[in-house]
């Protein structure tokens, strides 16, 4: 299955560079070392290898709200969205600070749980946390399209392009995040083109 977004020649080559350091990092591996491998490992579509790494975060350090997260993800990109969401609510606990970060994490697993109110609410609250950061935007724009919110979606498509024009239309070549389920990855989509965002090959 082709990538959630396309990768420029650029993100390939941190991809590479990301890989050869934490091929360095794993010779005495910490919680976050393990937390990166979760991401290479979705990045390449081996969810097994995701979620064994996760675990492998949470043994060596259980109270680390970062490796909960990355069980997180693993779980959210499986298909498996309940236990992926209770991963999210467990980071979010042991660090509050970072309580709109994570609650992004957990926004995902809601929006495919059809629970999409409370994806827009946690979506919109990380947006706001961090401006800069127009990630959040995308699954809001699909939540917005699937909810009918047509003024709120165009409202928030007009902010991806002001952030990063080339970023607001669909693509999908690349090897961006993957899920393992064709019906999660269409649901996404879906949501994304009832918003009016564009396609691109």
């Amino acid at each position: 299955m082709a990538g959630i977004f396309g990768i420029s020649q650029d993100l390939k080559y941190l991809k590479n560079m990301t890989n050869e350091y934490l091929e360095l990092a794993m010779k005495d591996p910490t919680p976050l070392a393990h937390y990166v491998a979760t991401e290479m490992n979705l990045l390449d579509g081996d969810f097994e290898g995701a979620i064994t790494e996760a675990n492998s975060a949470i043994n060596l350090d259980s109270n680390n709200s970062e490796s909960h997260f990355a069980m997180g993800l693993a779980l959210v990109y499986t298909g498996k969205h309940r236990e992926a969401a209770d991963s999210f609510r467990r980071a979010i606990r042991l660090d509050p600070f970072l309580k709109d970060r994570f609650g992004f994490g957990l926004a995902r697993a809601y929006f495919h749980m059809y629970e999409l109110e409370k994806a827009v609410a946690l979506c919109e609250r990380a947006f706001k946390s961090n401006p800069e950061d127009y990630i959040p935007l995308f699954l809001l724009t699909a939540s917005y399209g699937h909810l009918g919110r047509e003024r709120e979606a165009k409202a928030t498509l007009a902010k991806l392009r002001e952030l990063n024009p080339k970023w607001s239309y669909l693509r999908f070549t690349g090897s961006g995040m993957r899920y393992k389920d064709y019906e999660d990855f269409d649901f996404y989509y879906d949501g994304l083109r009832k918003a009016g965002m564009e396609y691109s090959k």
